[in-house]
């Protein structure tokens, strides 16, 4: 019987795969990008007590709310721009959502929230700095990044109002140019 050795074969794989990685190009990757340092912190407060992320438009009557399109109650809130390099930014656009639905005949105003308890016929309104109507889902008229954003709000009546709470949410996007 012949003895059959499997030193030679390890040798000539082993040396077969050297050959293979002696025939490799070589080549370049480049890697860029860009390192910056413009994420900035948005602190929303209320006009009217200077803080907190909730806005009182106040008490009213239903007497001021009694057809569509009737304004009434206040408020505001400005949004500051902080954390960040401003000389970088020239101005800022805010996006509003409503998270409590729309209202008004284009869906321009805040929803209020439905429910036991809850005032009918009533959304809140939303103003730029030059008291023009905020359009849901659009961007604002652009600010001036170095001055807090500001905005007004108020009730406005889709229909004659009836009595009760108001409570209505928003999510905002800042979108700086």
């Amino acid at each position: 019987m012949k003895k059959f050795s499997l030193k030679p074969l390890c040798a000539a794989v082993i040396l077969g795969a050297g050959s293979e990685a002696a025939m490799a190009a070589d080549g370049e990757i480049n890697f860029t990008g860009k390192i910056t340092d413009n994420t900035c912190a948005v602190t929303v407060n209320d006009l009217n007590s200077g803080a907190g992320n909730t806005v009182n438009l106040g008490d009213v009557s239903t007497k001021s709310l009694d057809k569509a399109n009737a304004v009434a109650g206040g408020g505001g809130f400005t949004l500051a721009i902080t954390g960040c390099d401003l000389t970088q930014l020239k101005t800022a656009s805010v996006r509003l959502q409503s998270m409590s639905g729309t209202a008004g005949p284009n869906g321009q105003w805040i929803g209020i929230n439905t429910g036991s308890g809850a005032a009918t016929n009533v959304a809140v309104q939303i103003k730029d700095f030059s008291d023009k109507d905020v359009q849901l889902g659009m961007a604002s008229t652009p600010y001036d990044v170095t001055q807090p954003l500001r905005f007004t709000t108020n009730y406005i009546a889709t229909g004659v109002a009836t009595p009760g709470t108001v409570n209505a949410k928003a999510s905002f996007t800042v979108e700086y140019q």
